[in-house]
C-alpha cells in the first residue's frame, strides 16, 4: 500500500516546496511468532494484517475530518504505509494532529483483539500463536521526528531518516500488544495535551540501552483499554521520580536533538570562523541573508581578529563555486520604488535601512540609512567582481558550462523589517538576531546544524520563504551575465574599462567634495557600469 507519486497533492507539495523535509510520526508495527507459523497461516494472516492497517485510518480519518479540509488533506491517501515483510511503518505526516498515531495504534489493536476473541484458541492464548487459526498479536513502536518523504526509482513515495529507525528500534522492547514511545514522541504528545493526570497514560523507563550501546528513556503507553497489554517490561530502569542529573542531561539531548549546536558570544567571533574555515570549506550550499551582507567590509565598530580582505574572499568564494558548489545572497532592499514605499508605509526621506540604524546605542547622526547603505553598495559591488571572477577563470569553458558557472551565484534583494541574519553553509546554519539597541558586532550568535532538525528546517524555511517571494528583484541584470557566457573576453574589457573610467570620476569628485565619501552612489561603480555597458549595447541595437 505505499502510495504512487500521482496520488497525493500533499506528499507532494512536501517534497517540492520544503525540501522534503516533514515533521513525522511513524507507527511501526509488528506481528509477533510470525515466522513460526505455516506458510499457508503466514499468507492468511498477512492478508488481515494488511487488511486492518487500511481499515484502522479509514476510522480515524473520521475523527479528522475538520482538520482534513481545513487543510486540504485526504488522511487515507496521504498516509503512507510501508510493508516490512512481517509487519509495516505507517507515516503521518500532518502538523497539528498531535494525537494521531496513538489513536492509531489504539485502533489496531482494537482490530488485533477482536479478531482474535471470535474463535478462543487456548493454544495461542497461551503461547501467542498456533496453526489452527489466523490469530496474531502485534507490537507497536512510535516515534516522532523530522525524516524525509521522497519518491523512490518506482515513483512511490517512501521515508528516509533516523525517525523511521528509532520507531523500530523502541518496539523491539514491547511485547504482545504495547505500545511503545520514543522520549521524544513522548514529550511531543504531552506537550500538546491540556489535560490533566495525563502522565497516568505513560509508564517511563530511564536508561534503556539500544542498538550501539545508546541510552535512551523509553515511554510504554498503557491507557485504558483491555485490548492494551499494561504490563511492565523488563527493560531500564523503571521510573516515577527524575532525579535533576538526568534532567539536565535529557533536556541537553533534547535541545541538541532540535539542532542547536553552539553560541558564539558575538558575531564578530562567528564572523572569523565564517571566513577562515566555514565558507571555503562549504561543499554543495552558501545561502546568506543579511542587511548588507558583511563578508568584504564591516561597519566601523568590531575589533577583527584577523585583517580583513576582500579580494581573499572573493578568491575563497569562487573556489567553492567552481568546485560546484551554489551561493545564494539575500540583501535588504536598497532602493524603494513609489509604490513599495506607499505598501509599507515608508516616508521619501526612509527606508528599511535608516529605520535599523536609528535602533542603534550610538547617534551616528541619524545619517538616514546611509552608513549601512555604503555597506550593502559596497557588499553588491564585491559580488559583482566575484561574477567577473568567475566569468575570467571559465573563459577557456564553453558558453553554456561559463553560463552554469556562474549561475550558481544568484544575489536578490528582500523587502521586511530587518530581524536576523542567516549563513547557512551545507548542513549548518549561523543565525544572528538583530536586538534593539544593539550593534550587529555586539549581539550573539548561534549555530544549528542538521537538515533533519527542527531548527534547521524552520531558519531554511525563512529564507527560502523569503527567497521565493515575488517581491524579490535580481541584482545583477540578466543580459549581462548572457553578455559575459557569449563573449567574456570582449565583455571584461569593456568592464574593466568602464569601471576604471567611473573610478577616477568619483576620485575626483571626493576630492573636489570630501562629504561625497558619505554617498551611498559613490560605492555603486560596479553597478553603474554594467548599466552603462548595457545601455551602450541596447542603443547599438536600435
Amino acid at each position: 500500500m505505499i502510495k504512487e507519486a500521482s496520488m497525493t497533492s500533499h506528499l507532494e507539495n512536501i517534497i517540492k516546496n520544503h525540501e522534503s523535509v516533514a515533521n513525522l510520526k511513524i507507527v511501526f508495527v509488528d506481528i509477533e511468532k510470525y515466522s513460526k507459523r505455516k506458510t499457508k497461516l503466514q499468507n492468511e494472516i498477512i492478508y488481515i494484517f494488511s487488511k486492518f492497517l487500511a481499515e484502522a485510518i479509514t476510522e480515524i480519518s473520521r475523527e479528522f475530518v475538520e482538520y482534513a479540509q481545513n487543510n486540504n488533506i485526504n488522511i487515507r491517501d496521504d498516509t503512507i504505509i510501508l510493508p516490512t515483510g512481517d509487519g509495516a511503518a505507517i507515516v503521518f505526516s500532518f502538523d497539528g494532529t498531535h494525537d494521531i498515531h496513538l489513536k492509531y495504534a489504539e485502533a489496531l489493536l482494537k482490530k488485533v483483539h477482536e479478531h482474535n476473541k471470535q474463535i478462543p484458541c487456548k493454544r495461542f492464548s497461551e503461547s501467542g500463536y498456533c496453526n489452527d487459526h489466523a490469530h496474531f498479536n502485534i507490537r507497536i513502536g512510535v516515534s516522532q521526528a523530522n525524516g524525509l518523504i521522497y519518491q523512490d526509482v518506482n515513483g512511490r513515495y517512501n521515508v528516509a531518516g533516523d525517525v523511521i529507525n528509532m520507531a523500530a528500534r523502541v518496539m523491539d522492547f514491547a511485547d504482545r500488544n504495547q505500545i511503545i514511545l520514543t522520549a521524544a514522541a513522548h514529550n511531543a504528545f504531552i506537550d500538546m495535551v491540556d489535560k490533566t493526570n495525563i502522565d497516568d497514560l505513560f509508564v517511563r523507563y530511564s536508561e534503556v540501552k539500544l542498538k550501539h550501546d545508546v541510552i535512551v528513556d523509553i515511554y510504554q503507553y498503557v491507557g485504558s483499554s483491555e485490548y492494551i497489554n499494561a504490563s511492565r517490561l523488563a527493560v531500564g530502569k523503571l521510573a516515577y521520580q527524575v532525579d535533576s542529573e538526568r534532567e539536565i542531561l535529557t533536556r541537553y539531548q533534547q535541545i541538541e536533538n532540535a539542532g542547536f549546536r553552539k553560541i558564539y558570544p558575538n558575531r564578530q567571533e562567528l564572523f572569523n570562523d565564517l571566513i577562515i574555515d566555514i565558507i571555503p570549506n562549504a561543499k554543495e550550499e552558501l545561502k546568506i541573508m543579511g542587511i548588507c551582507i558583511s563578508l568584504f567590509r564591516e561597519s566601523d565598530k568590531p575589533v577583527r581578529r584577523i585583517p580583513w580582505d576582500s579580494t581573499k574572499t572573493i578568491d575563497s568564494l569562487a573556489n567553492i563555486i567552481e568546485k560546484g558548489c551554489k551561493v545564494k545572497a539575500l540583501f535588504l532592499k536598497r532602493y524603494l520604488t513609489a509604490n513599495e514605499r506607499n505598501y509599507y508605509g515608508i516616508g521619501k526621506k526612509a527606508d528599511l535601512y535608516f529605520m535599523r540604524e536609528r535602533d542603534e546605542e550610538f547617534d551616528y547622526d541619524f545619517r538616514r540609512g546611509r552608513r549601512l547603505k555604503i555597506l550593502s553598495n559596497d557588499a553588491v559591488g564585491h559580488f559583482i567582481r566575484l561574477l567577473i571572477e568567475l566569468a575570467r577563470r571559465s573563459q577557456h569553458e564553453e558558453p553554456a558550462k561559463r553560463l552554469e558557472i556562474m549561475r550558481r551565484l544568484q544575489i536578490h534583494e528582500y523587502i521586511a523589517l530587518p530581524a536576523l541574519s542567516l549563513y547557512i553553509v551545507d548542513d549548518d546554519i549561523h543565525v544572528t538576531p538583530y536586538l534593539s539597541r544593539r550593534h550587529c558586532s555586539d549581539v550573539p550568535a548561534f549555530k544549528i546544524s542538521g537538515k533533519l532538525t527542527d531548527l534547521y528546517s524552520a531558519y531554511n524555511g525563512h529564507f527560502e520563504a523569503i527567497w521565493k517571494s515575488e517581491q524579490n528583484s535580481k541584482v545583477i541584470d540578466e543580459g549581462f551575465i548572457q553578455m559575459l557566457a557569449n563573449d567574456p573576453k570582449t565583455t571584461l574589457a569593456s568592464f574593466d574599462s568602464k569601471l576604471k573610467e567611473l573610478s577616477d570620476s568619483e576620485a575626483a569628485k571626493v576630492q573636489k567634495n570630501p562629504s561625497y565619501h558619505e554617498d551611498p552612489e559613490r560605492y555603486r561603480l560596479e553597478e553603474k557600469a554594467i548599466k552603462e555597458i548595457l545601455d551602450r549595447k541596447n542603443s547599438a541595437t536600435l
